[in-house]
C-alpha cells in the first residue's frame, strides 16, 4: 500500500433531495496521495416514465502536472465504476423487497 492510500476523506459538496443529484469531492487520501491534485464526483438519478430509473455517474479530476496522461489507466478506472453499478444493479433488482414497499 502507498501511504495514504488505504483511504479516502471526501466532502459532501451537494446533496439536492428533490432532483436526486449528491456531489461529492476527495479531499485527502486515495489517490490524492500520488496522482491526483483534486478530484470530484456527481452521481444523479433520473426516474423513467416506463418506470424504474436512469443513473448518471461523472468524475472530473486533476492530475499533477508533473505525472503523463494514462488513457488505459482512465478506462480501466472506468471499467471498474461501471463493473460496480452493474454490480449494484444486480443485488438490488434480485432483492427488491429491501428497497421497494408496498
Amino acid at each position: 500500500n502507498r501511504p495514504g492510500s488505504s483511504y479516502v476523506r471526501e466532502r459532501v459538496d451537494e446533496l439536492d433531495e428533490d432532483n436526486f443529484v449528491y456531489r461529492f469531492s476527495h479531499v485527502k487520501g486515495g489517490e490524492l496521495v500520488n496522482k491526483l491534485v483534486s478530484a470530484q464526483f456527481q452521481l444523479k438519478i433520473m426516474r423513467k416514465a416506463e418506470g424504474g430509473c436512469v443513473v448518471t455517474h461523472s468524475c472530473e479530476y486533476e492530475t499533477h502536472p508533473a505525472l503523463p496522461h494514462d488513457q488505459r489507466q482512465v478506462e480501466q478506472m472506468k471499467a471498474q465504476s461501471t463493473a460496480l453499478f452493474k454490480k449494484m444493479e444486480a443485488f438490488l433488482l434480485s432483492n427488491p423487497t429491501l428497497y421497494c414497499f408496498p
